[in-house]
């Protein structure tokens, strides 16, 4: 059969030939983890150049930062009245729905310092929360065990519980610890279904109901949310620090009256409220991060190197793409890699066959670099 094969005498039936076996080799190879890796630093590439995209969806952090910290004057953990009086205000003024990035453990709500009068008194927030109706609240997964916040807290979930009320704050990495695609539902023990954070703020912000949620797949304008093994690929809207934020302080002032405090208009905002001080270390590596793609442009640019992203501005983003209906998808789904293969494979086989050596090592750097640019600039003018 082989000696059949390469008695073929038409170099162009050869190479097609053999640039449709390796397309076919190819395809078997690309559903390994090495492959898949590759694919998603490529895929960093893309968000690196692109840089940052056009975003309708109003989504704001208010950041505990360090200057916050400094006038907040007492430990973190004793933030409760102050973030019942935030939560107040932009309830007041009109934010559509408010996500609380903050978390303190239900084994801690018998402390002194929570009870009502106190330093942390964690009823001012819980109060605050009951009135709104319009507020999140972290929960964690820890292997089988959920983690909830202060039951204080959740009185409002108490009295009138909704999907929206919790949403779990765990992020989906992948294999190279970075963050690209986010869970948006999880099963308890007793196959309860569990929002993520930002799908629970977003579906608060948009009055999804609970038919919407526990429903077998996720639809949005009639559309399935793409999704692999129940993972979002997130459509950062730019590199760190592109989503709006607002000191806590800040909000905090105008809150208590400072008109000078803000200029910020909160009507139909979606606010995310967070710690993003570096002392608390939630920072998570996204594609930005990603210095073999950030070389070049560094490089070129003189662009400083960018940080790693807080945990408050990815779920901002994961709200983004949510929101802006901003999701990335193969144009032919899984048969997209496949296709191009079995397409580009056989006319790069013909080119190597009927070139000589040094035209088909030309013909190499082309197609590669070529390909390359023509998936960023794709990805870049699409998304």
């Amino acid at each position: 059969m082989l000696r059949r094969f390469w008695r073929i005498q038409n170099p162009t039936y050869r190479g097609a030939v053999v640039g449709l076996i390796c397309a076919l080799a190819c395809c078997l190879l690309n559903d390994l983890v090495v492959m898949r890796g590759a694919e998603n630093w490529a895929l960093d590439n893309c968000f690196v150049l692109r840089g940052k995209r056009y975003s309708s969806a109003e989504v704001v952090v208010v950041g505990i930062d360090e200057d916050s910290l400094r006038e907040l004057k007492k430990p973190l953990t004793f933030i409760s009245p102050e973030l019942g009086e935030v939560v107040r205000f932009l309830d007041t003024e009109g934010a559509s729905a408010i996500g609380i990035d903050f978390f303190i453990p239900a084994d801690a709500e018998d402390r002194a310092y929570f009870r009502p009068g106190s330093d942390g008194d964690a009823d001012q927030l819980g109060k605050a929360i009951a009135q709104s109706k319009k507020v999140v609240l972290p929960e964690w997964q820890l292997g089988d065990q959920w983690l909830s916040p202060l039951f204080q807290w959740k009185a409002k979930n108490e009295i009138d519980p909704a999907w929206t009320d919790l949403g779990f704050v765990n992020l989906t990495t992948d294999n190279d610890t970075f963050l690209r695609r986010q869970q948006l539902r999880a099963k308890t023990a007793d196959n309860e279904a569990k929002p993520q954070f930002g799908l629970a703020v977003f579906g608060l912000a948009e009055k999804k109901d609970e038919a919407w949620f526990t429903a077998k797949s996720l639809m949005l304008d009639g559309r399935e949310i793409p999704t692999e093994s129940g993972r979002m690929l997130i459509n950062f809207v730019g590199p760190p620090g592109t989503i709006k934020a607002v000191p806590f302080h800040s909000v905090l002032k105008a809150a208590r009256g400072d008109a000078t405090a803000l200029s910020q208009s909160w009507k139909g905002k979606t606010v995310l409220v967070g710690v993003t001080a570096y002392t608390y270390q939630d920072r998570h590596a996204t594609a930005y991060s990603n210095q073999a793609a950030m070389w070049a442009v560094q490089y070129f640019t003189s662009s400083p190197k960018l940080d790693r992203m807080a945990g408050t501005e990815i779920q901002a983003n994961i709200v983004a793409t949510l929101k802006d209906r901003a999701f990335l998808v193969q144009p032919l789904g899984k048969l997209t890699t496949p296709f191009a293969l079995l397409l580009i494979g056989p006319l790069l086989g013909i080119g190597f066959a009927r070139l000589s050596l040094g035209w088909g090592a030309l013909l190499t750097i082309l197609h590669h670099w070529l390909w390359k640019l023509i998936c960023i600039a794709a990805f870049s003018w699409l998304n």
